[in-house]
């Protein structure tokens, strides 16, 4: 059974056992621990030398939080208070997750939750507890939003091309809702749409132009026709390429235009969201629609601003000015509050039809 345990400092048999983790796993990171200066490092260019002894030797002046198996350690959190650093800015200072090693044997046992559950529920803590990790570390930009940890800030390329530096931080319950600037209203109605594989499709499906779609037919036919002409040229080869060419764009006219900018419209939120499916919050207020993103970023649109709203299968898509289209799924809504959400729709976009 894996227990947890709280320590301001380690025994020396621990302080073994750590060194022996951090030396199976360093490699593990990015950049690798046996190149950085230690825990609270900023510079990942390449100009700060270090080691991993230096790493371990600054990790070990923090509190940690163990995991231990019939007395062994399987896995630590390390974690200091009154950090203070510019990606989290305002929030500072504040605690701070240091470094978080599991062994390899241990892992998809929950047992890194458990720490992270561990750490925000310490009666000492403080109000914020901020951390950071890199891009491509699937395991944690799937856990700190899964806990309620939110993205403050990220640095692109901060760790090597292509691969950023993401700043979470956790707030206390009572401390996690910012207060009300003045011109935010009270939400008559919140929908969410998160963006699926399932959802993106249902996007793409209603909103390709027809012309688009025309064009493909158009093309295919062409094709088709240059294919059979060559058959009486005798040029069988040019054949072949037209009917193949004039079958790849009947494809898709048929849905596969559709399929290929709904997989590029899932791949492009995913990138954007740090490898993660993006949800989008949309709150309809009185005057105004507020749309907030997964990382927080918020845009506004005044309810004339709507030219057209499509009712698909799931979704509910509104067409804005400048080529905007805003999804939000009925789902998120009861049955009774979607019949209210269609009078209200009424009510505010008069000049706008819901098909």
């Amino acid at each position: 059974m894996i227990e947890i345990r709280q320590t301001e400092q380690l025994t020396q048999q621990e302080e073994e056992q750590v060194r022996a983790l951090m030396e199976a796993c360093a490699d593990e990171f990015t950049p690798s621990l046996r190149t950085r200066s230690g825990p609270e490092q900023a510079d990942f260019s390449g100009d700060e030398e270090g080691s991993l002894e230096a790493y371990i030797d600054e990790m070990l002046e923090q509190s940690f939080l163990l995991a231990e198996e019939d007395g062994k350690i399987v896995a630590f959190l390390s974690y200091c208070t009154d950090f203070k650093c510019d990606g989290l800015g305002d929030y500072c200072p504040c605690d701070y997750a240091s470094t978080l090693i599991t062994a390899p044997a241990h892992r998809g046992q929950g047992i890194a939750n458990r720490l992270y559950e561990a750490l925000e529920n310490r009666p000492e803590r403080s109000k914020f507890i901020g951390s950071r990790t890199w891009s491509t570390n699937q395991a944690q930009m799937h856990i700190f939003p899964k806990r309620g940890w939110k993205i403050i800030s990220v640095v692109e390329n901060g760790r090597g091309p292509g691969v950023d530096t993401v700043y979470f931080l956790h707030a206390k319950p009572e401390e996690e809702k910012p207060e009300k600037k003045e011109e935010e209203k009270e939400a008559l109605f919140e929908l969410s749409c998160p963006y699926t594989m399932e959802n993106c499709r249902e996007i793409c499906r209603h909103t390709i132009r027809p012309v688009a779609r025309g064009y493909l037919a158009v093309a295919s036919v062409i094709l088709l026709g240059l294919g059979i002409y060559n058959i009486f040229l005798g040029d069988y080869l040019a054949m072949a390429f037209m009917v193949i060419a004039a079958a790849a764009f009947l494809y898709l006219f048929l849905g596969g235009y559709a399929r290929l900018n709904a997989w590029l419209l899932y791949r492009r939120r995913v990138k954007n969201n740090h490898g993660m499916e993006e949800k989008l919050t949309v709150r309809m207020e009185e005057e105004r629609i507020r749309a907030i993103n997964s990382a927080g970023r918020k845009k506004s649109f005044a309810y004339n601003q709507i030219r057209r709203i499509l009712e698909c299968e799931n979704l509910l898509l509104f067409f804005m000015e400048e080529m905007t289209v805003l999804a939000v799924d009925m789902r998120s809504l009861s049955k009774e509050r979607q019949t209210d959400f269609r009078l209200f729709l009424e009510a505010h976009c008069k000049n706008t039809k819901l098909h």
